[in-house]
């Protein structure tokens, strides 16, 4: 098997942050080498209670990885795309992928001037609500099923999950602008 590809994590204050980290530490095709976050003392906390290791330079982060999943504010990521593109880094980002047209085409324009590669982020393969219906309908408890279509999902910065968090603050998910 080939050396494994060393992904590292340039802000985790996403809600799906939590999702992309377990898949990357249960794959044996990916080593989590640790995270950046733009909240201070945020990736300490998470670290410790997801087990991995907490960077305070992210440059050297970025410099340590293959891959880099971005899960900042969404007013972060043009900037951390320019810096992971230059970097000659694969990106996983997050959604939304910019918070205004004008990062829109920075993003663009660094990934064509570039030539990395981008994957925008839709992690409900990884969803621990996904996994558990995946789960039952493996079990054969339900018996042979017809197509049949979910809906799952949350009310965004209008949930009380969300209150107080940056999703919630205009000026760093990007509705201010």
């Amino acid at each position: 098997m080939a050396d494994p590809i060393r992904v590292g994590f340039l802000g985790i204050e996403h809600i799906h942050a939590d999702y992309w980290q377990d898949a990357f530490q249960e794959s044996p095709h990916t080593e989590l080498v640790g995270a950046w976050a733009v909240t201070p003392g945020l990736t300490e906390s998470k670290g410790k209670e997801l087990g991995y290791k907490s960077w305070d330079d992210r440059d050297a982060l970025l410099n340590a990885c293959d891959a880099i999943v971005m899960c900042a504010p969404t007013t972060h990521h043009a900037e951390m795309v320019e810096l992971a593109a230059r970097a000659g880094k694969k990106i996983l980002l997050e959604k939304p992928m910019a918070s205004s047209t004008e990062d829109l085409d920075r993003i663009g324009a660094v990934l064509e001037e570039t030539g990395s590669w981008l994957m925008q982020a839709y992690p409900n393969r990884y969803d621990p609500i996904n996994k558990e219906i995946r789960a039952i309908l493996d079990s054969g408890d339900l018996g042979t099923l017809s197509p049949m279509r979910i809906h799952h999902g949350h009310a965004g910065a209008s949930s009380p999950f969300f209150g107080g968090t940056w999703y919630a603050d205009p000026d760093l998910a990007g509705a201010a602008r």
